[in-house]
C-alpha cells in the first residue's frame, strides 16, 4: 500500500511539476507577506494564565497606579551634597516628563522622626529600662564600694543599638531623608511611571524622554555637574555616575538584545548549515536548492505563526534558527537517497518514487514524533513555553513536507529544461551491487567492546547524572551582564532592599488593618524582611500608651544615674526622651497627606478609595526556589473572612517558577508514552520500538552527566529542551533502524544511512549553537543542553545501536529492498 501511494506520488509530482511548482511559489509568496506583518510581543505578563490570581491583581495594580514597579535612576559619587543638590534638581525635572506620574528622591521624615518612639516595640523600650536599671545597680555597687569591674572601666550604658533599629520607612533611614545608602555615596531617584513595564514602546520612550532631561541638565546646570552613564564603578571626569534600573529598563534590555540576536542566530545558522552542506554533497545547484527549500519553509513557519499565534515572544522569536537545524535533516535524507537510488537506476521517476518509499517513511515517522515533542509543550499553562511549541511544531511539519515536495519538482523541472542535470544525482559510493553486497556481508566491527565501553560509559555518566543540578537563578530568563540588571543587584548590596515590593489592595482602611494585623507580626524564619502599610504610620493607641509609661519610668530611673556613667549617645538619647514625652499621642488625621498618598492609588483610577499594602522580600529577588516559599507565605492572606491576593514581580515570577517546574516533570513524561505509542503503530514490533529508543535513553543520561561534569544546569527556560531532544534521539533511531529493516545488515545500513544521519545531526547541532551567539542566558542555556543531548544521541546511535543490532541479529532475516 505504502508502494503504491509513493508510486502515485510520484507521478503527480512528475506529471504536475509545473502546477505544483506554481501552487508552492503562491504559497511561499503569501507567506512573505504574512511574516512581514509578524510582531513580537515583549510583555511577559501576557505569557502568564490570565486567570492566575496574582496575573488578575497585578493587572488591577495597573490600573490603579498606572504601571507596576518603579523606573530607578541611580547616582553615584565622591560628593553627598552634590549628589543631593543633582537628584533635587533632576527629580524636579522629571516630574515634567511625559508619562511619569510621580518621582522621589527623598521623603519627608520629619513626622516620623518626631514620634520615634510610638513607633518602637514597647518590648524594646522595656529592654532600655532593663539597661538603665543595671546601670544603676552598678552605680550603687560602686559608690558603697562593693563593685568592681575586671577591666577596670566603668560600666557604662547605651540603647542606640535599639533606636537605630527603627531608623527606616519604606526601607529608608530615617536619619536622612534622601534615598542614599550608608556610604553616602549612591542615590536613587524612584520614577513611577504611567504605563505598563511591559509596552516596550512606552518604557522606550520614557528611557529616551528621561534621558533628554538628563542630556539637557548636562548643558544647563548650577552646580557644574558633569553627568556621564555607566554600570560599573564610576565615569572618568564625571562628578554623577548615573544608570537606569527598575523592570521598566530591565524589559528593554530583554527584548532588544534578544531581537539583536536574531540576525546573528539566523546568519550563524545559516552559514554554518551551508558550510556543513558543502562539505556533504559538494554540488553547488543542490546545496542551492535545499537552502532555498530550507528558507522558504523557515518564512513559512512564521507565516503559520502569525494565522495561529498572531505573534512572536521573547522565546519564539529565535525560533529560525532552530527549524534551520531541524528543517534541513529531511532534504539531506531525501538527497542522499534520491542519489543512491539514481545512481542504481538511472531513473528520476523511479528514485523519486523509491526515496518517498524508502526515506519518506523514515521522514514521517521522524517528522510526527518531533512535531509531537513540540507540540506536548502546548499544553503549558506558560504561552512562551506553548507557542513555542506550537510554531516549533508546525515548523517542522512544514519543513518535512516542502523537502519531499519542491526537491523532487525542482529535480524534475530542471530536468525538463535541462535534460541531462539528473546525472549530477550519480555518486560513486554508490555504485556496484557487488560493493553493496561485500559490504553488506561484513559484521560491524568491534560490536561487543563498542557495546561494553559504551555501556561502562553511561553507567559513569549516569552517576553524574544522577547529581545534575537544577539552576533556580531567575535571571536565566534575562539578558546576560544586563546595565540595568549590573545596577539592581548593587542597589540591593548598598540599600539592602528588593527594588520593588509585593502589594496588596484593599478597597477601605478597615480591609487595611486586617491585612496588616495578619501580617504583621511576622513569624520567625518568614521570607518577608518588612510590611508596609497605611497602618505603619500610626501605631495602635493601646502601643503607643504602654511606650508613655515605659518611657517615664526609663526618665525617672535615668535621673538616679550619674552623668559620668552615660556615653555620649545615651546623654543624647536621654535628652530626645524628655523631648518625645511632650509629644502628644496621634492618629490618622494627624499624619502627614504626603506620607498618607504612597498608600492610595492615583486618582482617576476609581479605585481612589483604596489603599496599598507593601511587602518586601526578604529573600534574593533572583532565587526562584526562595521566591516561591515567599509566594506561598504571602501570594495569598486570608485577613477575616476574605482573601486578598498580592501582586507584583516577586509572586509572579514565583507562578512562572512553578509553572515550568510542573510542566518540565510532565511533558518529559508525556512525550516518552508518547514517543512508545508512536513507535509501536510504526513497527509493530516490540524490539524495533526497544532499539528504536536506544539512543533517547542512552542520550539523556549521557547529555545530563555530561551537563554535570561540565558545570552545567537545568534551569527555568531550557527545560523546554528535554522533549525537544527526547523526539529527536528517537529519529536518529528510527532512520537507522528501518534502514536496518530494509537492508538486513547492520554495516550496509551504518554505511547508506550513516552520512545523512551525521549530517542531519550536525546541522541540528548547529542550528541549536546558533542560540550560543545570543547574548540571552536562557537561548544560551538552551542551545547548550540541546547541543550535548543532541550530540549525545547521534554518537550512541553509530555506537550501542549497531552493536546491539550485530550481537542480537546480526543479518536481519526480513532483509530485501
Amino acid at each position: 500500500m505504502r508502494k503504491k501511494f509513493s508510486d502515485r506520488l510520484a507521478r503527480i509530482l512528475f506529471k504536475r511539476a509545473g502546477m505544483v511548482a506554481a501552487i508552492i511559489a503562491a504559497a511561499i509568496v503569501l507567506s512573505v507577506w504574512a511574516s512581514s506583518r509578524l510582531e513580537t510581543n515583549y510583555n511577559q505578563l501576557d505569557l502568564l494564565p490570565q486567570n492566575l490570581p496574582s496575573v488578575k491583581a497585578t493587572n488591577q495594580l495597573i490600573k490603579m497606579v498606572g504601571g507596576v514597579g518603579y523606573f530607578i535612576v541611580g547616582l553615584k559619587g565622591n560628593d553627598e551634597a552634590h549628589l543631593k543638590k543633582v537628584a533635587d534638581d533632576l527629580t524636579e525635572r522629571f516630574l515634567k516628563v511625559p508619562g511619569v506620574m510621580n518621582a522621589q528622591c527623598r521623603l519627608d521624615l520629619d513626622f516620623v522622626e518626631q514620634h520615634l518612639p510610638y513607633f518602637i516595640e514597647t518590648s524594646d523600650l522595656e529592654e532600655i529600662l532593663r539597661r538603665v536599671r543595671k546601670a544603676i545597680r552598678a552605680a550603687v555597687r560602686e559608690q558603697t564600694g562593693l563593685g568592681f569591674s575586671v577591666s577596670g572601666e566603668k560600666e557604662t550604658i547605651g540603647f542606640q543599638d535599639i533606636i537605630e533599629k527603627y531608623e527606616g520607612l519604606d526601607k529608608r533611614g530615617i536619619d536622612d531623608p534622601y534615598f542614599i545608602d550608608k556610604s553616602r555615596k549612591m542615590l536613587i531617584i524612584m520614577v513611577q511611571p504611567k504605563g505598563n513595564p511591559g509596552d516596550i514602546l512606552f518604557s522606550e520612550n520614557l528611557v529616551a524622554n528621561i534621558q533628554a532631561v538628563i542630556d539637557d541638565y548636562n548643558k544647563n546646570n548650577t552646580v557644574n555637574a558633569v553627568l556621564k552613564e555607566k554600570y560599573r564603578d564610576l565615569a572618568d571626569g564625571a562628578t554623577v555616575t548615573y544608570g537606569f534600573t527598575g523592570d521598566y529598563k530591565n524589559n528593554i534590555d530583554d527584548a532588544r538584545i534578544v531581537e539583536r540576536a536574531l540576525l546573528p542566530t539566523s546568519v550563524f545558522a545559516f552559514v554554518g548549515i551551508l558550510l556543513c552542506l558543502v562539505f556533504l554533497l559538494r554540488n553547488p545547484l543542490q546545496i542551492v536548492f535545499l537552502m532555498f527549500t530550507l528558507v522558504a519553509s523557515v518564512i513559512m513557519t512564521y507565516a503559520f505563526c502569525k494565522i495561529t499565534t498572531g505573534e512572536l515572544n521573547t522565546i519564539t522569536v529565535i525560533l529560525g534558527a532552530i527549524i534551520m537545524g531541524f528543517g534541513i535533516d529531511f532534504g539531506l535524507y531525501f538527497i542522499y537517497r534520491l542519489r543512491e537510488e539514481f545512481t542504481a537506476t538511472r531513473d528520476l521517476q523511479a528514485s523519486i518514487a523509491s526515496t518517498l518509499l524508502h526515506a519518506g517513511t523514515s521522514s514521517v515517522i521522524s517528522a510526527f514524533i518531533s512535531a509531537c515533542s513540540f507540540f506536548i509543550l502546548t499544553l503549558s499553562d506558560f504561552r512562551g513555553f506553548s507557542d513555542f511549541g506550537l510554531m516549533a511544531g508546525g515548523g517542522v511539519l512544514i519543513t518535512a513536507v516542502m523537502m519531499y515536495f519542491t526537491l523532487p519538482v525542482i529535480y524534475v523541472l530542471i530536468e525538463r529544461y535541462r535534460p541531462g542535470f539528473s546525472n549530477s544525482l550519480v555518486t560513486p559510493v554508490f555504485s556496484g551491487e557487488k560493493e553493496a553486497e561485500a559490504v553488506s556481508q561484513k559484521p560491524f566491527p568491534y560490536a561487543g567492546k563498542i557495546l561494553a565501553s559504551s555501556l561502562v560509559l553511561t553507567v559513569v555518566l549516569s552517576f553524574f547524572a544522577y547529581r545534575i543540578a537544577f539552576d533556580y537563578d531567575g535571571r536565566s530568563f534575562m539578558t546576560a551582564d544586563s546595565p540595568s540588571v549590573i545596577l539592581q543587584e548593587e542597589i540591593t548590596d548598598r540599600f539592602g532592599i528588593a527594588s520593588d515590593p509585593a502589594v496588596i489592595y484593599t478597597p477601605d482602611i478597615d480591609e487595611a488593618r486586617k491585612v496588616y494585623d495578619a501580617l504583621v507580626p511576622l513569624p520567625e524564619g518568614s521570607s518577608v524582611d518588612s510590611v508596609l502599610s497605611i497602618h505603619t504610620l500610626v501605631p495602635s493607641m493601646e502601643k503607643q500608651l504602654a511606650n508613655i509609661e515605659v518611657l517615664k519610668e526609663i526618665k525617672s530611673k535615668i535621673a538616679n544615674i550619674p552623668p559620668d556613667m552615660l556615653d555620649n549617645d545615651s546623654k543624647q538619647a536621654a535628652a530626645m526622651i524628655d523631648r518625645f514625652l511632650k509629644m502628644p499621642t496621634f492618629t490618622m488625621a494627624d499624619v502627614p497627606q504626603s506620607l498618607i498618598s504612597q498608600f492610595r492609588p492615583v486618582i482617576g483610577s476609581g479605585f481612589e478609595n483604596g489603599y496599598l499594602t507593601f511587602i518586601y522580600p526578604g529573600v534574593s529577588v533572583w532565587d526562584g526556589r526562595e521566591l516561591i516559599r515567599f509566594s506561598d507565605e504571602v501570594g495569598s492572606v486570608r485577613a477575616g473572612d476574605k482573601t486578598y491576593y498580592t501582586a507584583g514581580g516577586a509572586v509572579l515570577f514565583a507562578d512562572l517558577a512553578r509553572i515550568v517546574l510542573a510542566d518540565g516533570k510532565k511533558f518529559s513524561l508525556l512525550i516518552v508514552m508518547l514517543v512508545i505509542i508512536i513507535l509501536a503503530a510504526a513497527f509493530r514490533n516490540v524490539r524495533a520500538v526497544l532499539f528504536s529508543i536506544i539512543p533517547l535513553l542512552g542520550g539523556m543520561v549521557w547529555m545530563l552527566g555530561l551537563m554535570a561534569m561540565f558545570g552545567w544546569k537545568i534551569n527555568f527556560v531550557n527545560i523546554v529542551v528535554f522533549p525537544v531532544v527526547f523526539g529527536y534521539g528517537v529519529s536518529l533511531g528510527v532512520y537507522l533502524y528501518r534502514r536496518y529493516m530494509e537492508s538486513g545488515s547492520v554495516m550496509l545500513s551504518v554505511r547508506r544511512t550513516g552520512m545523512a544521519i551525521a549530517g542531519s545531526s550536525v546541522t541540528t547541532l548547529i542550528g541549536w549553537a546558533a542560540l550560543l551567539v545570543s547574548g540571552h542566558n536562557g537561548l544560551e542555556s538552551m542551545g547548550i543542553l540541546a547541543f550535548f543531548g543532541i550530540a549525545a544521541a547521534m554518537f550512541l546511535t553509530f555506537t550501542i545501536l549497531p552493536a546491539l543490532l550485530e550481537i542480537t541479529g546480526g543479518k536481519n532475516s526480513r532483509s530485501g529492498r
